[in-house]
């Protein structure tokens, strides 16, 4: 696989480190193919330089940083991986590859292990990620993201399969993921918007459940990354979701549902959550977006770099 380059996006946080360490360790005692992993300005872990793992420099956020590592890919194909997995002997990388180079998929991605049955990913989609844009022909203007939900959800799938979202452990031509970017505005919930696009272009994306990596969980076990990171920040960039698809005025995803004609975001929730921490409990209450120019400018995770535009009109 001497075509193939693995990209990962890393959020520079201390309480990650020790997760991007365990990646690259699982990568490079399988693969020894080029390693990038992309992230804004700082420094890498000590770590990646001793596994020979180039250090991507990005703007803010992870469309940025993943846009970064399509450009900075001089290989034909690239794996666009997270954080936040570990390879394992399940994670066949060749066969995502000839799914790309023999099958006509344009994204062939993997399947996470090692989630919890009692995770939120099972009470709201499925190890694959897997999802279904729909679009109801009395309702044009509504966006519905339909997800199998629980642990025996996608036990009839078998191999490859194709879906319109799926797990951002994935491989595509490194020049096709240069011509259609990630919204670089958009810092968090990017992916929503990138695979919506994909599918109205009619793209092939799929997904194989025979290819697995494992699922660390750094997200819910890092209490900074949580609060301070773009992670839970929605609310300030997804005034571009309903501005780079104007005619959608309300999108329902699995965690989150937006109405863009009202500027609100109001997160989903299992039934009886009851946090009795105050972060949590300010999570559960709907949000306004940072729509306007007076609104958006104060954005402490704006970009403002490379000519990124951050904020819209004062309208």
């Amino acid at each position: 696989m001497d075509n193939l380059t693995f990209g990962i996006k890393y959020t520079p946080f201390r309480s990650r480190e020790g997760g991007l360490c365990r990646l690259v360790a699982s990568i490079r005692v399988r693969y020894p193919q080029p390693l990038l992993v992309a992230s804004n300005g700082q420094a890498l872990p000590l770590c990646c330089a001793l596994q020979a793992a180039r250090h991507v420099r990005s703007a803010l956020g992870l469309s940025a940083g993943r846009n970064a590592l399509a450009r900075a890919t001089t290989t034909e194909f690239l794996m666009v991986l997270d954080d936040d997995v570990l390879f394992t002997d399940q994670t066949d990388v060749q066969r995502l590859v000839s799914h790309v180079a023999t099958r006509g998929v344009h994204v062939a991605a993997a399947c996470y292990s090692g989630i919890p049955p009692t995770s939120w990913a099972f009470k709201f989609g499925n190890e694959c990620a897997a999802g279904w844009f729909r679009t109801a022909e009395t309702m044009p203007d509504r966006a519905i993201l339909y997800t199998p939900t629980g642990v025996n959800a996608m036990h009839k799938y078998k191999g490859l399969e194709r879906a319109h979202v799926v797990q951002n452990a994935f491989v595509a031509r490194a020049h096709w993921l240069r011509q259609h970017r990630w919204d670089a505005r958009l810092q968090t919930a990017e992916d929503t918007l990138w695979f919506y696009q994909r599918h109205k272009q009619k793209d092939s994306i799929a997904f194989d459940k025979e290819v697995q990596v494992e699922h660390s969980g750094n997200k819910s076990q890092s209490g900074d990354y949580n609060r301070r990171s773009t992670r839970y920040q929605e609310a300030h960039f997804l005034q571009w979701m309903c501005k780079a698809e104007p005619t959608i005025k309300f999108w329902l995803l699995p965690f989150w549902s937006l109405d863009c004609r009202t500027r609100m975001l109001k997160r989903r929730f299992p039934v009886g959550y009851a946090p009795k921490n105050v972060w949590a409990q300010q999570q559960m209450l709907p949000q306004a977006l940072a729509w306007t120019k007076e609104l958006c400018e104060p954005n402490p995770f704006a970009v403002r770099k490379k000519g990124v535009q951050v904020c819209g009109a004062s309208h």
